[in-house]
């Protein structure tokens, strides 16, 4: 299982319920179209390309474990320092993300367009 600590890196202790109450957690939810659109832009995007595939390294039989995790749902997402995946934007979908965001009213940048 891919998902799975690396030899020697123990994971935490906290019964999953209890770590989902201690930690802030971001839910985002995409369309359909928006994941397939992702994915296609995966396959452009030059850092991504190599990093968006079915197949996962063993992390026990590789020297360095790839940290980028192709979902079941589709999409990449990089595993940080302490194992928290993070959502990869492709560099095609980067103007829609932060436009969407930008100029939102609701979201995290400003308060909208002026």
């Amino acid at each position: 299982d891919h998902w799975t600590y690396p030899d020697g890196v123990e994971h935490s202790k906290k019964d999953p319920a209890e770590d989902w109450q201690t930690k802030s957690y971001l839910l985002v939810s995409l369309s359909a179209n928006l994941i397939r659109k992702f994915a296609a832009g995966y396959e452009e995007d030059r850092f991504f390309k190599s990093r968006y595939t079915e197949v996962v390294p063993n992390a026990n039989s590789v020297l360095t474990p790839s940290h980028y995790q192709r979902g079941k749902d589709g999409l990449l997402y990089f595993l940080d320092a302490d194992w928290i995946p993070r959502l990869c934007v492709p560099q095609p979908m980067v103007p829609f993300i932060l436009k969407a965001i930008h100029d939102n009213a609701y979201e995290m940048a400003h308060a909208g367009p002026r």
